[in-house]
């Protein structure tokens, strides 16, 4: 279900990009490329974890109303983008970009292999 709603929300969060990078992977999985310190990685945990958290509180108070309850869901996306991308330094940005370009290369190239199979 979350996949979904992230499908859905993206064209929301690509508007928002001029703003921040748009943060689709979570960038505690590349602690060591992005060389976070402890702080920085902590930090991202905590973000995360607020993220989730919203989206359980929000799911209960709209679980039926799904129109109210993706518009809370883009919101929590936006503001933990937002937090995640301020917690890193210029360097880490930068490095951050290349990470994802890679990343994104990596899942068209499984998109369009797994139309043959």
């Amino acid at each position: 279900m979350l996949f979904v709603l992230t499908m859905g929300v993206s064209g929301y969060a690509q508007h928002q990009h001029a703003r921040a990078a748009t943060i689709l992977f979570d960038p505690s999985f590349w602690k060591e490329e992005l060389r976070l310190n402890g702080h920085q990685y902590l930090r991202m945990q905590e973000i995360n974890k607020e993220f989730y958290d919203r989206l359980v509180v929000a799911f209960k108070e709209m679980s039926d109303d799904r129109k109210a309850f993706r518009s809370a869901f883009a919101q929590c996306w936006v503001n933990r983008n937002t937090q995640l991308w301020e917690t890193m330094n210029a360097r880490q940005k930068k490095k951050w970009k290349k990470i994802t370009v890679a990343e994104q290369q990596v899942q068209q190239i499984d998109k369009s292999t797994s139309f043959y199979e």
